[in-house]
């Protein structure tokens, strides 16, 4: 028995070692990390999502049934592999909570960090970003509001969602 045991973890340990090297950071409404542009185009075709590929990034539109409205998803590819993906969308109270409970739940106390800054001339807006990091991922959750409520052009409370695959090393430009 005791040999029998000790046969089988020469046999599941690098098994498990390489599982976890091919698992994926993130996966966000069907899109890994890691996976190419090519295979992102074909999941949207598969989802029956609207594609648009801009040079590395893919915008991706998909139908909500349950509003009726669209999902977006901006997907950031790096040497050919998803390494971002961003969701925006308008600000909803039980929206945020529902995020930041879950979240909170998931990875445990966020780091919380509060900005200021302009869009266009002189439109400012206040952002409060909570951020959580893991061994492969960064996880960020900021909601946004104007300062004006009559700013040009017409800013909205939002809350965006953005996910990083740390794993995958960008050659800065």
């Amino acid at each position: 028995m005791r040999c029998h045991h000790i046969w089988s973890r020469w046999i599941l340990f690098p098994l498990l070692i390489s599982a976890s090297l091919t698992c994926s950071a993130f996966e966000v409404a069907g899109y890994k990390s890691g996976i190419s542009l090519e295979e992102a185009e074909t999941r949207a075709a598969h989802f029956g999502d609207v594609a648009k590929r801009m040079d590395s990034v893919v915008l991706i539109n998909r139908r909500n049934s349950a509003t009726n409205e669209f999902d977006a998803y901006i997907l950031f590819f790096c040497a050919n592999h998803l390494y971002q993906l961003t969701i925006s969308h308008e600000f909803k109270t039980a929206s945020f909570i529902n995020l930041l409970k879950s979240y909170r739940n998931q990875y445990g106390s966020p780091e919380v960090g509060f900005t200021r800054h302009s869009v266009g001339d002189y439109n400012q807006v206040n952002e409060a970003e909570f951020q959580w990091r893991t061994a492969s991922d960064t996880l960020t959750l900021s909601v946004s509001a104007p300062e004006n409520s009559e700013s040009k052009p017409n800013l909205v409370d939002g809350i965006t969602q953005r996910y990083v695959d740390t794993t995958i090393q960008c050659p800065t430009k």
